[in-house]
């Protein structure tokens, strides 16, 4: 993708209001730490002055000026990982002409294809749309997402859609790609994406992104952004702003999506009908309509022809078969608008306080080919004269209804392509963050803490089309006759069905009355909460003589619910639509954790530095009882140029809402079977058939 970038302005501050700002303690000056998590705040308070700094303090004085880590809860000056993390500034963002954080992760090395993808047309639920990172191809729902090392929350199915966050907040973001379980808890098994904000921002900065995909011109991109920030001698707040639109693009516009298998293999994987109305009487023998013939006269049908394929499998001839790719689309279209406010306050000279909130509306519109409308594919458990339709022998559109002919029930098979089907998802996301940290010492011991406490709430609606009314396929499939004043009605001469329009469903060309009568749209309410307290504690407790053994200790309560409507004929089994039971459900988990690092060995020969990290966790889930995980971590650095690193840790999945209260759906299995003479592989195989032939495991 080749993207213009314009950025329209950037009004940068530079100065502050009152002078100069630096972390110091005891006159020893910090200030040129690398903030790399939200608890790098300086353990005592900013100094200003316009003057130079007083004179250093006796050189065993320590500085406070500690920095979390992604990867670990210990706060310390000096921090070699195990776990090797990797940082990306926003700098790299701009400069790969990603217009989200969502593009971004998507293309690390460390990042899998996501379980939701928004070019796959067939995609359905509240997740769908969103931007999922997957670390190690473990899946999104193992990958936790923080921001400033704290928890975003997720949707009752466990993903964390990164489309949420604005781009123009984002300072760095660091990802480890190695399980943390026993930091972090269970959902990061997979890794960890740590996403850092910009901090005491000064000024405004207005960003704008446009591009299009080349050489198809196409898939419009518009990215725009705006941020505000104001540092005071007591704190800072920041503002940003996002929209960001994504038009459509079709199947039919690439070579590789325009075809089931790629233009490469252009008559592979086609369906077995299209428009053209097919019918047979004993669900085998099947036999379609000719182009331009009367779907009422049974001599303009002839049977199906199969695709021929050569002896590697590649198609030569289509047969009857037909390609409905270019009816979907290849990306969907999403729309999104985000804003993020965040700001601290020093209360006291070591008590600070700070708040995050976040706002974001999301729409996404995906288009699937129409509704494969099938007598074997009409189901519905709830009420079984719905499963299996056919065309009544008494319809006045079955061409066994005519003079000469035994009038006789017909199994049909039709792809209602001029109707696609349209899913439309519109979810909006809130989150609210308010916190507490300071710092303490006791005698040469340093202490930091925090605590805050988080809340995020998800809410959509989902609007679908394209499905039919299983009643109304009954009442139009059914009886229906020329009636004395022109008109097809349904039912017989004395029983009409009021307001019934008759189908004539082997006809290519269907009348809007009736698709209307049989179409239905379907709608599905979700949404999901995530919240609870969360408090730290980290310091040095003991002076090594290769440095200070150091901890992180620290609770947690989350309650997490989650709910899934679909809307009543759908729920029912009354519609073409899967059917779905509601979800609705929650728990809560409390958690526990201790993490030590000792520092074994300094400054000898092949042993600049080893240290040993060592964390566990405990967890209570209200639902099930409790888990322990322990990770242990090794750092061994023999030369500056060499580092060698290692760990070892078990994990526990917790299941989400959806895992536990999922409502139970309908679905359309299928499978391959390799021996089968006319569409498995033994087909053209000669090994695949000598092996279906003669068993395979001694199976007959």
């Amino acid at each position: 993708m080749k993207i213009r970038q314009k950025k329209l302005l950037s009004v940068l501050i530079c100065g502050t209001l009152a002078g100069v700002t630096g972390s110091t303690y005891a006159q020893t000056t910090a200030s040129n730490a690398q903030q790399t998590g939200p608890s790098a705040q300086p353990a005592t308070p900013a100094q200003t002055t316009q003057s130079p700094a007083p004179a250093p303090a006796p050189t065993n004085s320590k500085t406070l000026q500690t920095v979390t880590v992604t990867g670990s809860l210990i706060r310390s000056v000096d921090v070699e990982l195990a776990q090797p993390v990797v940082t990306i500034t926003a700098q790299d963002i701009q400069k790969q002409g990603f217009a989200t954080v969502g593009q971004l992760l998507a293309n690390l090395t460390s990042a899998s294809t996501p379980d939701i993808s928004k070019s796959d047309p067939y995609e359905q639920g509240p997740d769908v749309g969103g931007t999922y990172v997957d670390l190690r191809n473990l899946g999104a729902q193992r990958t936790l997402v923080l921001i400033d090392g704290k928890r975003v929350g997720t949707s009752f199915d466990g993903y964390t859609n990164i489309d949420t966050i604005p781009v123009s907040i984002v300072d760095h973001i660091d990802v480890l790609a190695d399980g943390a379980s026993a930091i972090y808890g269970s959902d990061a098994i997979g890794g960890v994406v740590n996403i850092v904000t910009k901090r005491n921002f000064n000024g405004a900065e207005l960003d704008t992104y446009n591009g299009k995909y080349l050489p198809g011109g196409d898939g419009d991109q518009g990215q725009y952004s705006v941020m505000f920030g104001k540092t005071f001698s007591h704190g800072s707040l920041e503002f940003a702003a996002q929209y960001q639109n994504q038009d459509a693009i079709s199947a039919a516009d690439r070579p590789y999506s325009a075809y089931p298998l790629s233009s490469n293999y252009p008559l592979n994987g086609l369906v077995p009908f299209g428009t053209q109305g097919q019918y047979s009487v004993d669900n085998v023998n099947w036999n379609v309509l000719n182009y331009g013939g009367n779907s009422q006269n049974i001599n303009d049908y002839h049977s199906v022809v199969q695709p021929n394929y050569a002896a590697n499998g590649i198609a030569t001839s289509a047969g009857d078969y037909v390609n409905i790719n270019p009816y979907q689309t290849l990306q969907s279209a999403t729309n999104m608008k985000n804003l993020f406010a965040q700001g601290h306050y020093d209360i006291l000279s070591n008590l600070t306080a700070d708040f995050t909130a976040s706002y974001n509306e999301q729409g996404n519109t995906l288009m699937m080919a129409g509704f494969p409308l099938t007598s074997s594919g009409l189901f519905s458990q709830q009420y079984p004269q719905y499963t299996g339709m056919q065309l009544s022998a008494d319809s006045y559109y079955n061409p066994t209804n005519a003079p000469g002919q035994t009038p006789t029930p017909l199994y049909f098979q039709r792809n209602v392509l001029e109707d696609p089907r349209i899913n439309a998802n519109k979810v909006e996301n809130t989150r609210l963050s308010l916190g507490l940290e300071g710092n303490f010492s006791i005698g040469d011991h340093l202490f930091n803490w925090d605590a805050y406490y988080y809340d995020t709430h998800y809410q959509g609606t989902i609007l679908e089309t394209g499905n039919f009314s299983l009643p109304n396929l009954y009442n139009a499939l059914g009886p229906s006759f020329m009636a004395s004043n022109g008109t097809v009605e349904c039912g017989t001469p004395g029983n009409v069905i009021a307001g019934c329009v008759p189908l004539n469903v082997l006809s290519p060309h269907w009348s809007q009355a009736m698709l209307d009568y049989i179409s239905v749209n379907g709608y599905e309410h979700y949404g999901s909460s995530e919240k609870g307290p969360q408090v730290d504690l980290t310091g040095d407790i003991l002076e090594l003589p290769a440095g200070d053994l150091s901890f992180a200790t620290g609770l947690s309560h989350r309650n997490l619910y989650g709910y899934d409507t679909p809307d009543v004929p759908s729920a029912e089994g009354l519609t073409t639509n899967l059917a779905s039971n509601p979800t609705a459900g929650g728990y809560n988990v409390t958690e526990a954790w201790l993490e030590l690092n000792a520092p074994l060995l300094k400054d000898l020969p092949l042993v600049q530095s080893l240290s040993l990290d060592v964390a566990d966790r405990f967890s209570h889930y209200s639902n099930f009882g409790g888990t322990n995980n322990s990770q242990f971590k090794i750092t061994w650095k023999p030369i500056d140029d060499l580092m060698v690193r290692g760990s070892y840790g078990t994990g526990f999945r917790a299941p989400t809402v959806g895992d536990l209260y999922g409502g139970v759906s309908t679905t359309y299995p299928d499978y391959n079977d390799p021996c089968d003479v006319v569409y498995g592989l033994a087909k053209y195989n000669a090994t695949v058939a000598k092996n279906c032939a003669s068993g395979i495991g001694g199976l007959p």
